[in-house]
């Protein structure tokens, strides 16, 4: 019994941990989310585009579409390519420089679905 309440207590603490790094989000990030808004609007400026560029349009191009494929509702950044969310992260880190690059796109998912919901409302 103390052996599962000690591995329940350390399972506890590691997702407290992970869900802190992100911020406000509730869950664990990895990879280019857990950086900077400001680092990623100076990979932007002056990035060598087949590294840094790359690895932020990777990583939030992996989770757009894992937002996507999760949540049944199709591609939630219509009919853009990855460049579309790229400039509209850009411009949220430039507001933001303190934030990190997955409270943006999570901003990003929120202002989307915003701009759905209120699409909605006009055809009815």
């Amino acid at each position: 019994m103390k052996k599962i309440t000690r591995l329940l207590c350390g399972g506890a603490l590691i997702v407290a941990s992970l869900s802190t790094v992100a911020g406000s989000l509730q869950y664990g990030v990895y990879g280019a989310g857990i950086h900077s808004c400001g680092s990623y609007v100076q990979a932007f400026r002056t990035g060598d585009p087949t590294t840094e560029k790359n690895f932020y349009m990777a990583w939030l191009g992996g989770y757009l579409t894992a937002y996507n494929n999760m949540s049944k509702t199709g591609n939630l950044a219509g009919g853009t390519d990855i460049y579309g969310p790229v400039e509209w992260i850009n411009s949220y880190c430039q507001k933001n420089p303190m934030s990190n690059v997955a409270n943006a796109a999570f901003a990003f998912i929120n202002f989307m679905a915003s701009q759905e919901e209120l699409s909605d409302k006009n055809k009815k």
